[in-house]
């Protein structure tokens, strides 16, 4: 992707240029100016936002853009591989869910093709996956309290679809699941609560979800980690603020969490009349933060700060994004030492899913006495 292109800006664009053409590509394609559209319409918003987020967090950053300037693409466009260079291959959730758990002794509840029952399969894509082809189903999880398959989860080569009880479908694509739990019969994912399975055995759900944790660690068709990958790096790394690529990498990612988050609270501030973020004193954070990671001495504390702003900023946009969805309440325990600008993060996101759980509480009270 050419971060140029996404902005519609030259590649020697100014900061100020940058900033400007992000405003106007945020302004066009943020989802919410599609609240009213087809669901097609929507993905496809949510999509160039999301590209838009990444290109700006790239080339407003001085070492982002100077890495990006350096490789091919950002002048030349994509380029496809040569007749004689090969991808290396991945193996198919299909064919890991045939070696790991054939014949599929235990499961009462999950089921893998291609001996998924027809009328449980015709039941989940008439109520939550009708435009899910029938041959893409790897895998159906039944959680209804009756096995009558309305609401579950469907896993696809391309992931996962999760109805509940009373809730929306969530659409999880396994590029954007970067890490991914079981406690107990709940599903975890970026650090908060995507879907519980209480009618499913704890070990048919732990035993389903670690075939699908070893295809996240699987390398993609390029040849470049999977969707878990940077995670796994990070974490093997002791002493990962020593490697310059991937403090880059971390830096970027966590400030495009950031802008995502920014732009998703904007609206909600601008109703409310009240800034939810310390913008001022979250940008002085990052400046801060960009120059100590190259230095030996500061880039251990300035990864550490990066690395939390990215991790609360992920987990507040993935939420926000499902509705306001459950979040690891342990997000918000910080360290003493931090800088204020992440404590005052920290305890507005907390503030803010608390009025965000009352309002459900209060939702699901009303529904129950029929007002």
């Amino acid at each position: 992707m050419n971060h140029y292109d996404v902005l519609g800006i030259r590649p020697s664009a100014s900061q100020q240029e940058i900033e400007l053409a992000y405003r106007t590509r945020r302004s066009q394609y943020h989802p919410d100016k599609y609240a009213t559209a087809d669901l097609d319409t929507v993905k496809w918003a949510t999509s160039k936002m999301q590209e838009v987020s990444v290109a700006y967090a790239v080339l407003s950053d001085p070492d982002g853009r100077k890495a990006f300037d350096s490789c091919p693409q950002a002048d030349e466009g994509p380029r496809p591989p040569r007749a004689t260079e090969k991808p290396a291959a991945r193996a198919s959730l299909r064919d890991l869910f045939q070696a790991r758990l054939a014949p599929y002794g235990g499961f009462s509840r999950g089921y893998f093709a291609p001996r998924i029952p027809v009328k449980k399969l015709g039941a989940a894509r008439g109520n939550y996956a009708a435009d899910i082809k029938e041959e893409d189903v790897v895998a159906l999880i039944d959680t209804t309290v009756f096995g009558g398959a309305k609401e579950g989860i469907v896993l696809t080569e391309e992931g996962m679809r999760i109805k509940e009880l009373m809730s929306a479908t969530t659409d999880l694509p396994w590029a954007d699941i970067r890490s991914l739990d079981i406690r107990g019969t709940a599903i975890w994912v970026n650090g908060h609560q995507v879907a519980d399975c209480p009618m499913v055995d704890k070990p048919e759900v732990e035993r389903i979800f670690a075939v699908v944790r070893e295809f996240l660690r699987e390398p993609s068709l390029n040849g470049a980690s999977g969707a878990a990958s940077k995670a796994s790096r990070a974490a093997s790394n002791p002493a990962p603020w020593t490697d310059p690529v991937l403090s880059n990498e971390v830096y970027v990612a966590a400030k495009q969490r950031l802008i995502e988050l920014s732009d998703l609270l904007e609206p909600v501030e601008q109703e409310v009349g009240e800034e939810w973020l310390d913008r001022q004193a979250l940008a002085n954070l990052f400046e801060l933060s960009s120059q100590a990671l190259g230095d030996p001495r500061k880039a251990k504390l300035a990864y550490r700060w990066v690395l939390e702003v990215g991790r609360l900023c992920e987990a507040a946009v993935t939420s926000l994004n499902q509705g306001g969805r459950s979040i690891d309440l342990d997000l918000f325990q910080g360290n003493w030492d931090e800088p204020v600008a992440i404590r005052d993060l920290r305890s507005a996101l907390k503030n803010l899913f608390s009025m965000i759980r009352e309002e459900r509480e209060k939702e699901r009270a009303n529904r129950f006495f029929g007002r």
